[in-house]
């Protein structure tokens, strides 16, 4: 024996047996059969000696972990120390030479405020010190326990590993919360819990899960939010290394993924390695999709082949892509060979969703995940084919904002607006916004935004329909009088009966009631005008009731936008990018943050914020360029001597908009076939004036006439860039002939995926979600959310105390640069800037922190921002260089930190115990955004406080809507900078509950039809994954061909003839449920009628603007692309 182990010992030395190091014992502490292991490891060692090596690894963790938090004691006791020290000599303001020299001498009364602000600042700071040295020295342990026989402790082995490896002991909540996560799992339950912001969400609870559910044979899925998918990669690969190993991937999976064998492959070995997969919800989503797609082109549900259009729409499609320099897509063919990949990639794909659909979902930040309103992933389908009604469609839409915006850029884009009767009603619109400004219903900074609907419906609509009324004339719509033809684009469906639901939950009116007679005096007018003037009635009616006040309650560059050039070049290289996504308006995530996929799902409100995006911020250079083409193009079909050509009278006519005038053009007329989008200033001087002037200028003074532009020419396109880049007629010309015409396809069918499939059992086994701020509006697997006792309550008293939130007001003009100045050189000095309210617009982040260097931030070595690929960087005052935070060496005490609106959630940056914040409120927050951005400020309530930057329009907003609660006029109601602070507090806080809870309302009723449908669609998918190798062959059965038309939805977007009936909200989700119920077995038939029920109730009561509030992520079918 004794030689034996001299060659154990030997084989070791030299390499050919295992040598165990203490990471391996760490490790195997952790394995249920761990000392059987350490046997094989080492045979020479009996069990009992097994045993006492485990308990001495355990012990060494643990006298290892004492240690580390008795240094941790000796710390937080130095620090207050030091604190105490300064706290007890003479106060001295901080950086007083280098205030003094930027603003001269202060008076003694300035000095001994900052004093005293200083004094207040350092009290704060050692009572949140002395705070954190008592909780360091009482903590204990919370994952002991008495064994069965109450004769010996037991404990988790992977919470004890995972406190030793960084160096941390895990509190009493994150130990209870990964216990009912554990617990859920076992039983085969999903579960969504609460966890209050800072409580270690990213950093423990998901990576714990991580290392206790990923076994070898179940898989661990972790799904974030596309923008915190940076932060929780580094997180997850930190707290997953180490011991423990385990390795973290990442997937990215899209339409125009190819599907190979490697795939599956690749998920085998990270399962059996214990590893995490790591991605974003779209990813997972097109998973599903792909499959579905695949299985649907082989049964012929959806065509593989899309229809070519018709001759005279191809060639239109060829000039219009051609000018834009956009590849234009040529439809495939699908062969025997492309049906054998399809086989082959839907049996791959079965098999993948068959390892996830086992698998454990990690949900973090679920209340994002899982939004009803944009969630939702669509793959369109189906022959192109132009909007219905267009131009027409488009046409309304410009003369409507054309109105709307006239009091701010003073500019019309038609000569007819210039009209006694025309002037006079915009004279009438002009007074109305004054009005609308003077007591804050609608704000004109950073451009017109509606913020009482109310006001819109009382004074602006009203005018808005006489203006539309003389656009309705000018396209010959000559049936009824003024008065009929106003009251029906005005009226209420609801007032008429057209929008009543009934008690059986269809929509109309009574018989014989007064509705009735009101709802047949319409169908008298309509039915007494062609068809083409009803459908245009119909448009004017939806745009004033409904798109017109959605679109300009938005915010450009917050809710959405163009896409900026460097992202328009990303996408614009990426074959699989949808032109829409390239040329129209898209939604954004959060202030200059464009979202990765997602379009508006509404054509109508596409087209308005499409407009409304380029008039707020103008045409871009590549717009320029293809705008220039298209009139040299049209140029060039044109005759006679080139200063005579419409077009070149046009453009000639719009430079002398812009200030300047055309060489050799000494006359530019209003008329002579001036194509569409030309139009007139109504403040412009007349044509002889204007050649007055330009005579008198310098021949040099003049631009290149339209024949010697080139849109190559970069110096050409500068000069044109400045002076056209923002002219509404430039703009209206090339959305009007280039834009709408290529963009407004749209397909018939399309499949979808949306937060109920992330949610349930059709991707994973087991669903464990975690926010701070969830809410009830989950897919029905969740049962709820679990909400932990006296989270809110505790979020609630903090951010309604004084003593922790203050505010202070903007004046009525002011202007980011004004606030940026303000809280630059604040006294007592700002830490930290949270524009949770979306006000710092027109900056970038990096731009913020340099604007804030330069203004002010004495003492402030750098500026911690965000930048665009999510990454912490600072910008240096010394050289205004660059850096990442991790590393760069300056203190938190010395650097100023700045959240931008997309990461007030889910971002932590390290602040000082007595950090002091500004935070912004904007028009459309909610007491989610609220919480989720003041707990940026981790020790709020602790030391750290905020104050608040109220503008007026939102004080305005507060005052109204607390008025309004408490049944009193608005004059009886006082406003906010006369009540007491903690009135004020609790005001707002109502506010924002009460804002969150109509978004919530309006969420309700699209989640109550996306359950009723998931039912439908839960069935089918098992039923797709069991027999999908049918599909497409001579054994397909009707089954398969159900299951596939669930997924498979019309899509129409038509213009009503007759007076139109409101479709109610769930109104899809009801037909699906009429016709495929008998696909549902006798299981599902009772939860199917109890959300059928839902549905019908919630459609009575949802807002109708719901359709418009929905974003999509539509990925356009894969096809074979050609240089024209």
């Amino acid at each position: 024996a004794a030689e034996q182990l001299a060659g154990f010992a030997l084989g070791r030395a030299g390499g050919n047996e295992a040598e165990l190091g203490f990471h391996h014992l760490v490790r195997l502490l952790a394995c249920s059969r761990g000392e059987s292991e350490l046997l094989l490891l080492n045979p020479y060692l009996s069990r009992e000696q097994a045993a006492r090596v485990s308990d001495e690894t355990a012990l060494a963790l643990l006298t290892a972990n004492r240690i580390a938090q008795s240094l941790r004691c000796l710390d937080e006791a130095r620090g207050l120390q030091v604190l105490l020290l300064q706290l007890q000599a003479p106060p001295r303001p901080k950086n007083v030479s280098t205030r003094a020299s930027a603003s001269g001498r202060r008076s003694a009364k300035t000095l001994s405020s900052e004093a005293t602000a200083l004094k207040r600042e350092l009290q704060r700071e050692v009572s949140s010190k002395a705070n954190l040295l008592a909780s360091a020295l009482v903590s204990r342990r919370h994952y002991f326990g008495p064994s069965s026989t109450g004769s010996s402790l037991v404990y988790e082995p992977h919470f004890l590993i995972y406190e030793f490896t960084h160096g941390m002991l895990l509190r009493e909540a994150q130990v209870s919360l990964l216990r009912k996560f554990l617990d859920a799992q076992a039983a085969g339950r999903s579960l969504c819990h609460q966890l209050i912001m800072g409580q270690g969400k990213t950093t423990v609870i998901a990576p714990m899960l991580a290392i206790m559910l990923a076994d070898g044979e179940r898989f661990v899925v972790s799904v974030v939010p596309p923008h915190l998918l940076p932060s929780a990669q580094g997180v997850l690969r930190e707290r997953l290394g180490g011991p423990v190993a385990r390795p973290v991937y990442g997937m990215r999976f899209d339409r125009y993924t190819t599907v190979e064998g490697s795939l599956l492959e690749r998920l085998r070995h990270a399962t059996r390695l214990r590893g995490v997969l790591l991605l974003d919800p779209t990813s997972l989503k097109s998973v599903l999709l792909k499959f579905i797609e695949g299985v649907a082109s082989l049964q012929g549900e959806v065509p593989a082949v899309s229809a070519e259009p018709h001759a005279d729409d191809q060639e239109l499609l060829k000039r219009i892509t051609r000018l834009l320099g956009l590849r234009r897509r040529q439809p495939g063919s699908i062969g025997r060979k492309r049906a054998e990949e399809l086989r082959h990639e839907t049996r791959t794909l079965a098999d993948v969703l068959s390892i996830l659909r086992k698998s454990v979902g990690l949900l973090d930040e679920v209340d994002v995940l899982l939004h009803p309103l944009r969630s939702e992933l669509n793959w369109p389908h189906g022959e192109r084919k132009p909007i219905h009604f267009a131009p027409l469609r488009w046409q309304l839409p410009f003369h409507l904002l054309d109105g709307i915006l006239y009091p701010m850029s003073r500019k019309c884009t038609a000569a007819w607006h210039e009209g006694p009767e025309a002037q006079q009603l915009l004279g009438q619109i002009t007074e109305a916004v004054d009005e609308g400004a003077r007591d804050f219903s609608v704000q004109r900074a950073p451009h017109f935004v509606l913020l009482q609907r109310p006001f819109y419906d009382a004074r602006l609509r009203p005018l808005l329909t006489h203006w539309a009324l003389l656009w309705l004339r000018r396209n010959r719509v000559q049936h009824g009088s003024d008065e009929q033809i106003a009251a029906y684009i005005g009226r209420d469906p609801d007032a008429d009966g057209s929008g009543t639901v009934l008690a059986d939950g269809s929509l109309g009116s009574k018989p014989g009631g007064p509705e009735a007679v009101g709802l047949q005096r319409w169908d008298d007018l309509v039915g007494t005008m062609p068809e083409e003037h009803a459908q245009l009635l119909n448009l004017t009616h939806t745009w004033l009731r409904s798109v017109l006040p959605h679109v300009l309650s938005k915010v450009g560059r917050v809710h959405y936008g163009l896409l900026p050039d460097s992202a328009l070049l990303q996408e614009a290289a990426s074959s699989s990018t949808p032109q829409a996504r390239q040329l129209l308006a898209v939604p954004f995530v959060g202030k200059d943050v464009p979202s990765q996929a997602a379009e508006f799902s509404h054509p109508d409100a596409l087209i308005g914020l499409s407009i409304l995006a380029y008039r707020h911020e103008g045409l871009r250079p590549q717009d320029l360029r293809a705008l220039f083409c298209l009139l040299l193009e049209t140029m060039g079909q044109e005759g006679g001597p080139f200063r005579d050509r419409p077009t070149c009278r046009m453009y000639s006519h719009w430079i002398e908009l812009a200030g300047r005038h055309v060489r050799g053009a000494s006359y530019v007329g209003q008329s002579g076939g001036q194509p569409r989008g030309g139009g007139v200033d109504l403040l412009t001087p007349e044509p002889d004036q204007l050649s007055a002037r330009n005579s008198e200028a310098h021949d040099q003074e003049g631009l290149w006439p339209l024949q010697l532009v080139n849109p190559g020419d970069a110096e050409q396109m500068g000069v044109l860039f400045g002076l056209l880049g923002q002219l509404p007629h430039a703009i209206q010309h090339y959305l009007e002939q280039l834009v709408f015409p290529l963009t407004m396809q749209h397909q018939s069918r399309k499949l979808s995926a949306n937060g109920q499939d992330l949610g349930s059992s059709a991707l994973f086994g087991c669903r464990l979600g975690f926010s701070g701020t969830p809410s009830d509006l989950l897919p029905r697997d969740f049962n709820g959310c679990q909400y932990e006792r006296g989270d809110d309550a505790q979020m609630l008293r903090c951010l309604t105390s004084e003593q922790v939130v203050s505010y202070d007001f903007l004046p009525d003009s002011w202007s980011v640069h004004q606030l940026l100045d303000d809280i630059a050189d604040a006294s007592p000095p700002y830490h930290t800037l949270i524009d949770a309210g979306a006000l710092i617009t027109g900056l970038t982040n990096v731009q913020v922190a340099r604007y804030l260097l330069s203004r002010g931030l004495y003492g402030i070595e750098g500026v911690v921002f965000l930048d665009e690929r999510d990454r912490q960087m600072i910008l240096l005052r010394a050289g205004l260089k660059v850096l990442e935070l991790k590393g760069c060496g300056v203190a938190a005490a010395r650097r100023f930190t700045f959240f931008d609106q997309v990461h007030t959630t889910g971002v932590d940056v390290e602040q000082t115990l007595s950090a002091r914040a500004a935070m912004t409120l904007g028009k459309d927050m909610t007491f989610r955004d609220f919480a989720q951005g003041a707990f940026r400020m981790r020790g709020i309530g602790a030391g750290q406080t905020i104050c608040l930057q109220m503008t007026p329009q939102v004080s305005q907003l507060v005052r109204t809507d607390v008025a309004r609660m408490r049944g009193k006029p608005l004059s009886e109601q006082k406003p906010l900078s006369e009540a007491a602070p903690e009135q004020a507090l609790k005001a707002i806080c109502a506010w924002l509950l009460l804002n969150l809870m109509r978004t919530e309302d309006v969420q309700a009723g699209l989640l109550g039809e996306q359950r009723l449908a998931h039912v439908f669609r839960q069935r089918s998918l098992e039923h797709l994954l069991a027999h999908h190798a049918r599909c497409g062959t001579p054994e397909a059965r009707s089954h398969e061909k159900s299951a596939l038309r669930v997924f498979v939805e019309p899509l129409a977007f038509d213009l009503p003839s007759a007076v139109p009936a409101p479709v109610r909200c769930g109104e899809r989700a009801l037909a699906l449920a009429d016709a495929h119920r008998g696909f549902l077995g006798s299981e599902l038939a009772a939860e199917e009628k109890t959300l059928y029920q839902e549905v019908v109730h919630q459609s009575s009561r949802t807002q109708r603007s719901l359709m418009m509030e929905v974003e999509q992520v539509q990925e356009q079918e894969q096809e074979q692309e050609q240089e024209q």
